[in-house]
């Protein structure tokens, strides 16, 4: 957990204690080269959600943080993501959003496609 909590202090200036992360483990990778996801749960809320949003920092440097989604959201995920109205698909607290070609950020709901989410915002 020491390699953890120094990645969230040196790279994500978030000061770690002890009690802060209740356990970390590695999942198993589909490919043999390349890196092991690692899975943190944090002691609270607060402290995963402040990870979360000091991510962006680690654009361009090979390491990830994101949010670990149920099966079904993570499917959803995947499929709208390289659609082509689609330019930019995100996780947070759970929720998927997206920004269209136009610009727009939707909140995709769960069960509802791409094309409901879109016709639901032109309704509003």
């Amino acid at each position: 957990m020491l390699a953890i909590t120094g990645l969230f202090e040196t790279k994500l200036s978030r000061k770690m204690t002890n009690g802060d992360i209740v356990t970390a483990h590695f999942l198993p990778s589909r490919t043999p080269t390349t890196s092991k996801p690692i899975i943190v749960q944090f002691a609270s809320r607060e402290i995963k959600i402040d990870i979360l949003r000091r991510r962006k920092v680690l654009k361009g440097t090979g390491v990830t943080i994101s949010e670990d989604l149920c099966a079904d959201l993570h499917k959803t995920f995947n499929r709208i993501k390289n659609l082509p109205q689609i330019k930019q698909c995100w996780a947070w607290d759970s929720k998927l959003y997206v920004k269209t070609a136009a610009g727009e950020v939707l909140n995709i709901w769960w069960g509802e496609t791409i094309e409901q989410a879109l016709q639901r915002s032109q309704a509003t």
